[in-house]
C-alpha cells in the first residue's frame, strides 16, 4: 500500500538501501511535521526510492521498494508531451539512455579466464609477478646448484 499526499509527499530515498518504513511520517513520530515532506506542486518533479508496506497483525511490515519519478506537468506541457497515447515511440519522454551494463560476463563457470583477469589480475597483479619472478630466479638457482660438479 502507497498513499501519496502531493502537498506533503514524503521526500524519497536516493538509493533503495536508506529506503525504509522510518520515511513514513505516522510511523517515525507522532508530529507528521517532524518528518520529511515536500510538496511536488513546488519541486515539479521528485525521483527515488519510496516504501510499500503492508498492514499485517495490525502492525505495519515493509512489503516492498518502488522507485519512481513522479512529474506534475501544467496543461501546455502536458500537449507538447503526451504520455500513453500512442503518438509517439516508447522511450520519448522521458528520454532513457541505454542501460550501463558491463561488456563481460563475471560468472566464474562460464568464463573463468574473464573472472581471473578483471577481478584477481587487477587486484593482484603485482604479487603475481613477484612470485613468477621469485620461481624463476628459484629455478635458475636449482639448474646452478645441480650442475655444479662436486
Amino acid at each position: 500500500f502507497l498513499e501519496l499526499d502531493l502537498h506533503h509527499t514524503i521526500v524519497p530515498a536516493k538509493s533503495s538501501e536508506k529506503c525504509n518504513l522510518d520515511m513514513i511520517p505516522d510511523l517515525k513520530a507522532m508530529d507528521p511535521l517532524k518528518a520529511k515532506t515536500a510538496s511536488l506542486f513546488e519541486q515539479k518533479s521528485m525521483k527515488g526510492w519510496w516504501p510499500c508496506y503492508a498492514d499485517k497483525d495490525g502492525s505495519r511490515v515493509m512489503a516492498g521498494k518502488v522507485e519512481m519519478t513522479l512529474e506534475v506537468l501544467n496543461e501546455r506541457e502536458a500537449d507538447e508531451r503526451p504520455a500513453g497515447k500512442g503518438r509517439s515511440e516508447p522511450n520519448m519522454n522521458p528520454k532513457l539512455d541505454p542501460p550501463n551494463r558491463p561488456e563481460t560476463s563475471f560468472l566464474w563457470f562460464t568464463n573463468p579466464c574473464k573472472t581471473m583477469r578483471f577481478i584477481v589480475w587487477r587486484r593482484f597483479k603485482w604479487v603475481i609477478i613477484g612470485l613468477l619472478l621469485l620461481l624463476i630466479l628459484l629455478l635458475f638457482v636449482a639448474v646452478l646448484l645441480y650442475s655444479l660438479p662436486v
